[in-house]
């Protein structure tokens, strides 16, 4: 999913340095807890166990990191 209002946040404050997009930077899948109160997300429990139908922090660290790599 492309965000439009941060790729627009983007260009507006850096119009000058090229930008990349790419679907490695996506916020973290919450899975059942997407649009829930941030209260309810305990992040510790989740750094290697995803988040019910989600994923893991551990497996965004991995997506993040991939990206270094090309």
């Amino acid at each position: 999913m492309i965000l439009i209002m941060a790729i627009d946040s983007a260009d507006i404050a850096f119009s000058d340095v090229p930008k990349i997009q790419d679907k490695r930077f996506r916020e973290c899948n919450y899975g059942d807890f997407d649009g829930e109160g941030k209260e309810l997300v305990i992040y510790e429990e989740h750094i290697d166990e995803p988040f019910p139908n989600g994923e893991s922090l551990k497996d965004v660290e991995k997506r993040v990191r991939s990206f270094k790599r090309i």
